[in-house]
């Protein structure tokens, strides 16, 4: 799963066969959704590399989330 350096793009692994389906995100919407999931991260079998200022903002919510 890779999210592009803008943070608007998310590709992820096609379920169904060896190609990508690429879903379009609005940024806050990720940042909300990384916001909730205490599992953002962990759910991904590949790093997920982020680019944007937002989407490194998101990654220490979703850190702090998973602190006892």
């Amino acid at each position: 799963m890779r999210i592009d350096r803008a943070a608007t793009t998310i590709d992820f692994p096609n379920r169904f066969n060896t190609g990508t389906a690429t879903a379009k995100i609005e940024r806050n919407d990720f940042l909300r959704a990384a916001a909730r999931s205490q599992h953002a991260s962990v759910s991904c079998r590949q790093p997920i590399f982020i680019g944007s200022a937002a989407g490194a903002d998101a990654q220490k919510k979703t850190a702090a989330l998973k602190q006892p």
